[in-house]
């Protein structure tokens, strides 16, 4: 079965979207933030470690036009398209959806924070067949995936039509575990595409987490970012160090990526626990200096033995 993720091209005024990995949606005149996908992209992995064959076409980072953009996926042919949408653009989406379905009865799923928390309003303001809610979406869409081969039933927090009403499967599930996710395959979601201008090229992203927490254990405290409140629960998952000090060794080796941005809400900073672990394995695999982090913090995350650990 073939499945493409999908991010369709469009613009506004000129303004490209800024829709992959941010919190806050904007548009933009530059052409310098384009920003790596990465649950998506784990989407993408997930499906193809288990035989799937996956096309990630960002139309929005390779600026496709609308008509090379539908040639590409004509020609792939889906039986499944996924597309990661907010509010901002949802309607240009709906819209995208109905040119699609004009072009081929595709099924096509929706996912991301908006229809986190409006999944029946996009099955009844638009064709599409499915809406993934949750932050885990990747592990959802192989799920998905899965059942419509016939291979388990629907997952968790999935919404569909059910004849004239929409059934769902209840409220989704969070990965208790999230080491047990497969790292990134970069080639097959065109890494090199992606970066911004204030990272040292070429970058990566990674997430050391799902979710943002604080050294006082009070979680998801940020009212600018939606995530926590439509995807995460407002918990804090923090994959082992170990884990994460493979992924970047992987990435340093195999790559020669000269700068790594982990673009969890807080990064691991706020568990100094786990940021002593993590500096032993970057110690152990001789990874010090041989690759600039970056990370996301809160500020009330810092204090001077962090920051020095840091450094």
């Amino acid at each position: 079965m073939r499945v493409a993720i999908v991010y369709p091209p469009f613009q506004k005024n000129g303004k490209t979207p800024l829709l992959t990995q941010n919190r806050h949606f904007r548009y933009s005149s530059s052409r310098e933030v384009k920003i790596f996908p990465l649950i998506p992209a784990t989407g993408a992995t997930l499906l193809a470690r288990n035989g799937y064959d996956v096309l990630f076409l960002d139309g929005i980072t390779s600026q496709l036009s609308k008509g090379q953009f539908l040639k590409t996926l004509t020609e792939f042919n889906p039986a499944l398209i996924f597309m990661d949408t907010k509010a901002p653009v949802i309607k240009e989406h709906w819209a995208f959806i109905k040119t699609l379905k004009g072009l081929n009865d595709w099924r096509i799923a929706l996912g991301g924070d908006h229809v986190s928390y409006f999944p029946e309003e996009s099955l009844k303001k638009s064709a599409v067949d499915y809406c993934i809610t949750g932050g885990d979406y990747d592990v959802s869409l192989l799920g998905l995936a899965n059942a419509l081969e016939g291979k388990g039933s629907l997952p968790q927090g999935i919404y569909f039509r059910e004849g004239a009403k929409i059934g769902h499967t209840g409220r989704f599930t969070l990965l208790s575990d999230l080491d047990t996710l497969p790292f990134i395959d970069r080639d097959l979601t065109h890494w090199k595409s992606y970066g911004e201008a204030y990272l040292y090229a070429p970058c990566a992203y990674i997430l050391t987490g799902r979710g943002c927490g604080t050294p006082k254990g009070m979680t998801g405290r940020c009212t600018f970012c939606i995530w926590q409140f439509a995807l995460w629960n407002r918990t804090a998952r923090l994959r082992s160090p170990e884990n994460v000090v493979e992924e970047i060794e992987s990435l340093v080796k195999k790559h020669r990526v000269r700068e790594i941005f982990d673009d969890n809400e807080s990064g691991a900073i706020w568990n100094k626990e786990w940021l002593e672990g993590f500096h032993r394995e970057m110690n152990k695999r001789r990874l010090i200096g041989e690759v600039f982090i970056s990370s996301n913090a809160r500020g009330d995350c810092l204090d001077k033995e962090t920051c020095i650990l840091l450094k």
